[in-house]
């Protein structure tokens, strides 16, 4: 887990609401299951800073919530984003914070599965048809349903942008999948990548309508947001013209 992040998440200028919907959140998770949170914003709108300082919440005021946080990132390779990138990130944390033992023994049955995503875990099996597809999402979420058995479980995965297709099967399937565990799933991407072909949308459009998801939009800064965010990058107030050039 990340559990230190840059001393700017102490205070952000202009996402106060989206912080402490994030935080809202994971108390709806505690007393009622999971939820799937998408946070959209266009590219430099402050998503990563609301997580950043969602993140430093965890380990700061919601320390007392006991969340348990791993994470995920897309990475992109050509018109699609690396094969499962995120999940095998995020599986990754699972093992580095319970062990491989642990992990072998909460996958039980799906063990074999988990070779396709983890080669150190058995040898990857040799006809990815659909019955194989349909193991593994069962057991990665097998597994991020026994961790959450030692506390909430915020998972991670920025750039969903950038998800190849077999990463939006797998969101899609945990979003649907899990109910009652206590597992936050928080995935952010950029509103002005989707062009009006971009595959994200309609998966956006189909976990959008799952009664556990929760959209978070993130605006641009308003003038006088524009101009608090200068005032700390400067440390001194601005003047309206610097103001205004960064405004526009």
């Amino acid at each position: 887990a990340r559990s230190t992040t840059p001393a700017r998440s102490d205070h952000i200028v202009g996402r106060v609401e989206q912080r402490a919907q994030l935080g809202r959140t994971l108390d709806d998770v505690i007393d009622d299951g999971s939820r799937f949170v998408i946070i959209g914003g266009d590219a430099g709108a402050g998503k990563t800073t609301v997580v950043d300082a969602f993140v430093a919440d965890l380990f700061g005021r919601l320390a007392d919530r006991k969340a348990q946080l791993i994470r995920g990132q897309c990475v992109p390779m050509g018109n699609e984003g690396l094969p499962y990138a995120p999940i095998v990130g995020v599986l990754r944390d699972l093992v580095s914070q319970h062990g491989r033992e642990q992990i072998l023994e909460w996958a039980g049955a799906g063990r074999e599965a988990l070779g396709a995503l983890l080669p150190d875990f058995g040898t990857a099996p040799s006809d990815a048809d659909d019955t194989i597809r349909l193991q593994l999402f069962e057991t990665v979420t097998m597994l991020l349903e026994r961790a959450s058995e030692n506390g909430p479980l915020v998972v991670i995965i920025e750039d969903i942008h950038w998800a190849d297709e077999s990463t939006r099967h797998v969101l899609r399937f945990l979003a649907r999948a899990l109910t009652d565990a206590p597992v936050m799933i928080i995935t952010t991407y950029r509103s002005d990548e989707l062009t009006r072909r971009h595959p994200l949308r309609p998966f956006l459009a189909e976990v959008g309508r799952f009664p556990g998801t929760v959209r978070i939009d993130v605006p641009g800064l308003d003038r006088s947001e524009v101009a608090e965010l200068l005032t700390q990058l400067l440390e001194r107030p601005p003047s309206n013209v610097v103001i205004d050039l960064v405004y526009k």
